[in-house]
């Protein structure tokens, strides 16, 4: 991608107005964003939106008046947005460039500069600036060349800066009138250069753009700074970069943003501004205005495209639009845009949402939009961190290995103790006819007082297709009674369903009338995301025990764990690809033998990964599982390929989901998964 700086300067300061600045690298890292003439309305929301990345940042306007009154001394950074750099000098006056300067040079801070901010930041002669950047524009009389996307290219000191964009080649970057900078040599590092050449009006010349500094980062005095000249605050998956910058400025430490926040390659070609697409541009806003929902609609979708500079100001009323449709395309253009300000505007459409597919593809977005900004770890997910929800089907046990009643009750006593010790809220799904195995209810009385919550997993396990829908809810309505009974001495009642062999119907209708009759026995249905054949797994480790083979079942087990952290790596992807953050997971696994001697293992694996164990009640307050369900059909696959189905079709479906190795069918007697 080509990162397009903006025209933002940030001075980093510490504090807040009427305190002193904390001691360098420590405390929280307080921010003013520079709020005056020449300042325009997008740079502003954009710098500050920007900044809320970072938790750390407490980012707030401050004006030429309160620079005047002393608001530097509270602060690390202060950040002066796009718009035009001589008319922000002017606001500023000669007293508040005086101490913008003696805030760097004399105090040490630091200033980010973005577009406009660069030039402000400039050592450009005859021109209204700081003088604080040994760097000089050139070619001012063609200032007013356009703007677009445009490709750059990382040196390898922005690589280390902004180690996240390494292996992506040229990137995007939003670039709108940012000056060409000449930097003085030995005095400043070039962090980055323009590919694109903008000359798109005022009869600016070609070849001015392509290899200029689009990046530039010096040492000023005993402080520092940073200049943009294109627009990263602006630029889909790179808004990062303006609190990375922030934190270079104030020699604060670099922290990771998340999967949702960090997205150098979603933007893969330039989009020029020329005189047909501002034509168009204007059209489309006409459109917006007084077109039918059609119109309006494509309009909506044909802005978020472009990127249009201010596509969000424009799109974001359009989420209270009368249609449906255009509520929702307006929802997923400001997803696109990454235009955060809209938060509450979506808030206020979600809660005024009375269709339930509508509100579920609104709230998908606002989750989106959330997981934007602010980050709060290196993963992904609604909230910055990884969760799973454990689920276990099959109960009381199944794939035993064993006929023997003592060593089948140790392996579900093994069960239970792996959960205990990680503490792990799960819940386990029971099969009525595993209950009526010989010394099953034994079984089923250690699942009752271990802790674990229970949920309705059928009499029999049969499958939906085969029996149909009437003997399908007999086989629920049996384990019902069954269950209810069972919880009833503990005052607790199941509250979920899940289907077995996840197979909810091969048509619409099925898949509405078993739900239906689930509703009415009091379940909600269990969905599963991170799906996989570790079934096939358990089987090849049970034949392997009964034969009394201890190579193979030795050799299954220790295949067993990294397969499973292969396919939680593509489900995390799948995730991220389809929601742009990481779901609230919800694992399938069942009560068998292998678990029993594995599952410390598997914990500690998503443990590695970062995750925490969460309850399924806890894991379905994420949006997505309000999402719809896309799939009909006699497989029975993750919510998140049903969720992409619905929203993308089949495309949407990452491809390379991992398979079951054949050496393990093949031990399993299993000819597919």
């Amino acid at each position: 991608m080509k990162p397009r700086v903006a025209c933002l300067v940030l001075l980093l300061a510490i504090g807040t107005y009427g305190t002193s600045a904390a001691p360098a690298g420590k405390g929280p890292l307080r921010v003013g964003v520079f709020d005056g003439n020449g300042v325009t309305a997008v740079c502003l929301t954009e710098a500050l939106e920007s900044l809320r990345i970072d938790p750390a940042i407490e980012a707030r306007r401050v004006s030429a008046a309160q620079i005047e009154a002393g608001a530097l001394d509270t602060l690390d950074v202060v950040v002066f947005p796009g718009g035009g750099g001589g008319r922000e000098h002017t606001d500023l006056g000669d007293a508040g460039a005086a101490r913008v300067r003696d805030f760097v040079l004399k105090s040490g801070k630091g200033a980010v500069g973005l577009c406009a901010g660069a030039y402000l930041l400039s050592d450009t002669p005859d021109y209204a600036c700081l003088h604080l950047c040994p760097a000089k524009a050139i070619d001012r009389e063609h200032d007013e060349r356009g703007h677009g996307l445009i490709g750059y290219e990382m040196a390898p000191a922005g690589l280390e800066l902004f180690p996240e964009l390494k292996g992506f080649g040229e990137g995007r970057i939003y670039y709108y009138e940012g000056p060409i900078l000449v930097p003085e040599e030995g005095r400043c590092s070039v962090l980055g250069t323009m590919k694109g050449d903008v000359h798109l009006e005022n009869d600016a010349p070609a070849g001015m753009t392509p290899g200029r500094p689009l990046l530039v980062s010096a040492e000023a005095g005993k402080g520092r700074v940073f200049l943009s000249v294109g627009h990263p605050e602006a630029t889909p998956g790179l808004r990062w970069m303006v609190p990375r910058a922030v934190r270079w400025a104030a020699r604060r430490e670099s922290v990771p943003y998340t999967a949702a926040i960090v997205r150098p390659g979603i933007l893969d070609h330039d989009v020029l501004f020329d005189e047909a697409l501002r034509k168009e541009e204007g059209a489309l806003h006409q459109s917006l205005m007084y077109g039918d929902a059609a119109a309006k609609r494509a309009a909506v979708e044909r802005l978020a495209a472009v990127r249009s500079w201010d596509g969000g100001p424009w799109i974001r009323g359009f989420v209270r639009n009368a249609d449906p449709t255009v509520r929702v395309a307006a929802a997923r253009a400001l997803t696109a845009l990454e235009w955060t300000a809209s938060q509450l505007d979506l808030e206020a459409a979600v809660a005024a949402e009375s269709d339930v597919v509508v509100r579920a593809n609104l709230d998908l977005c606002l989750a989106r939009l959330k997981a934007m900004t602010p980050a709060v770890g290196e993963r992904g997910g609604p909230g910055g961190r990884r969760v799973v929800a454990v689920t276990i089907d099959d109960l009381p046990l199944v794939n035993a290995g064993t006929d023997d009643p003592q060593k089948r009750r140790e392996e579900v006593k093994r069960l239970l103790s792996a959960l205990a010790a990680q503490r792990v809220p799960a819940t386990a799904f029971v099969v009525g006819k595993n209950t009526d195995s010989p010394g099953g209810a034994e079984l089923l009385d250690l699942w009752l007082t271990g802790g674990v919550h229970l949920g309705n997993h059928t009499q029999s396990h049969r499958s939906l297709h085969e029996i149909g829908v009437q003997a399908y809810e007999a086989d629920m309505a049996a384990e019902d009674i069954r269950l209810r009974a069972a919880l009833a001495p503990a005052g607790e009642a199941p509250a979920y369903f899940r289907h077995p062999m996840l197979q909810t119907g091969r048509n619409p209708a099925t898949k509405r009338a078993v739900d239906g009759y689930a509703e009415t026995l009091g379940y909600e249905i269990a969905p599963v995301t991170i799906d996989n054949s570790e079934w096939i797994f358990a089987k090849a480790y049970a034949v392997a025990l009964q034969k009394g083979d201890a190579a193979s079942a030795a050799k299954v087990r220790g295949a067993y764990v990294p397969y499973m952290e292969s396919k939680v790596d593509y489900w995390e992807r799948q995730s991220r690809q389809l929601l742009g953050y990481e779901v609230r997971q919800i694992l399938l696994f069942h009560a068998n033998a292998l678990n029993a001697d594995a599952l410390p293992d598997l914990l500690g694996m998503l443990k590695r990964r970062g995750y925490e164990f969460v309850s399924l009640e806890d894991a379905l307050r994420d949006p997505a599982y309000a999402l719809p369900d896309g799939y009909t059909g006699g497989g029975g696959i993750s919510w998140l390929h049903r969720w992409a189905i619905a929203l993308g079709g089949r495309a949407a479906v990452l491809p390379g989901e991992p398979e079951c190795p054949r050496w393990v069918m093949e031990v399993a007697g299993v000819d597919s998964e």
